[in-house]
């Protein structure tokens, strides 16, 4: 695992802070973002688009309909799963509750036509939305 520490005030720092890297997760090279799913450790593979437990290595079906789609990130709630992905100026949201059927993406954010997205990053509102 990788343990990344940094001072918690950074104006008695003498320079950058130290990083120490401890292991990888997967060595693909692919991006992925991490979620408890039922009480286990899973990751989302934005290169494969699908849902792998992290230490069985079970990987679950993929996300449908994601051709074209780039920079996935996943994000769990109440056991349901959902799945963020960026196309040309918009970005879109799959679902599943079963890691089996997924629902087709839907729009949920769009800039206008001048603008391309790449990255996303998603997270539990304060409030709860």
């Amino acid at each position: 695992m990788q343990e990344i520490r940094f001072p918690t005030q950074r104006s008695k720092l003498n320079g950058p802070p130290v990083i120490t890297k401890n292991g990888i997760i997967t060595s693909h090279g692919s991006e992925m973002s991490l979620f408890v799913y039922r009480g286990r450790l899973m990751y989302l593979d934005a290169g494969h688009c699908c849902v792998t437990d992290y230490f069985t290595g079970e990987a679950h079906a993929p996300v449908p309909d994601t051709m074209g789609t780039y920079f996935m990130q996943g994000f769990c709630e109440n056991d349901t799963v959902y799945a963020f992905a960026t196309k040309a100026n918009s970005v879109y949201c799959f679902v599943t509750e079963d890691l089996e059927h997924w629902s087709t993406g839907e729009v949920v954010l769009t800039f206008p036509d001048n603008f391309e997205l790449f990255n996303t990053a998603v997270c539990r509102e304060p409030a709860g939305c």
